[in-house]
């Protein structure tokens, strides 16, 4: 015998009592695991701190590239230098070209940047009053690399070859250069052929990893790919183009404390393998 169940009024009302706090309970679940989308500016930045500093103050370095980058905030956070001058923290970052603007430039939000002087320029004609040079490199050669074999500017060679280049396109060896010397030569590439990375790290990584076949570097480009453990052989151009390097500045409002500056020349020591080619060229602060 099976038993009926009656549904009266009341158990109706409380059925639907109970699947609507039900609704509310999990609706406030959701809204308390709700996943958000992380801070891209992390994805950039990296930050350690002194030991025993005499205040709280954080010295900012804006890079162009997160390549020895991190090296270069640690070798400054063992300073007792830095420490004395009141820096807790060091903070550096190497965000997308395009995020630097005349607003961060005008208020000196970084006490130090690397970039090249006609790019600060363009976007700040007054920079040089705000802005000193402490580290000048020589133009730089730069080539074309391909780990098949040494690239010839050639249509044939080219000819089904994924080229890679950077968003960036005020960027001379990563987009200006490499456009223009295929332009030269005669050699147009398909829609397919051109792969467009949105920094020189991606750039580094999608043909350290084979998804573009060929990229424009300098001749540090073997030391820049030991972070990708690569094990294949590297052949490069014998044309070489040259590029302006470019320079480490100073905020003036450091500037009248050589203690600090001289020490981030020291810091720069990190990049001795990698500019090892022309760095004897390079124009230091003179109170250094």
């Amino acid at each position: 015998m099976s038993l009926a169940v009656i549904r009266t009024p009341t158990v109706n009302l409380a059925l639907l009592m109970f699947a609507f706090a039900l609704y509310l309970a999990m609706s406030l679940l959701l809204s308390v695991h709700k996943l958000t989308p992380p801070d891209i500016n992390n994805l950039y930045t990296y930050r350690c701190q002194l030991q025993a500093p005499t205040a709280d103050h954080t010295l900012r370095i804006r890079n162009v590239v997160s390549n020895l980058s991190i090296d270069l905030a640690r070798q400054l956070c063992h300073s007792d230098i830095m420490a004395k001058q009141g820096y807790q923290y060091i903070e550096i970052s190497w965000p997308p070209a395009g995020q630097i603007t005349a607003k961060s430039l005008l208020a000196q939000e970084y006490d130090f940047l690397l970039n090249r002087h006609h790019n600060l320029k363009g976007l700040l004609n007054d920079i040089d009053e705000l802005y000193q040079e402490i580290i000048e490199y020589p133009l730089q050669p730069i080539f074309w690399w391909s780990k098949s074999a040494p690239p010839q500017l050639t249509p044939a060679f080219f000819q089904h070859k994924r080229i890679g280049v950077t968003s960036n396109t005020e960027s001379h060896p990563y987009y200006l250069i490499p456009l223009k010397s295929l332009a030269d030569a005669g050699i147009q590439l398909s829609d397919e052929q051109l792969v467009i990375l949105p920094t020189p790290d991606t750039l580094l990584q999608a043909f350290a990893e084979g998804h573009v076949d060929m990229i424009m570097a300098s001749a540090q480009l073997p030391s820049q790919l030991q972070a990708h453990l690569h094990d294949y052989p590297l052949y490069h151009s014998q044309q070489a183009w040259e590029v302006a390097s470019s320079s480490w500045f100073a905020s003036k409002k450091i500037s009248d404390t050589p203690e600090i500056l001289c020490e981030f020349v020291r810091a720069n020591t990190v990049y001795a393998e990698v500019i090892k080619n022309y760095a004897k060229q390079a124009t230091i602060y003179a109170q250094c």
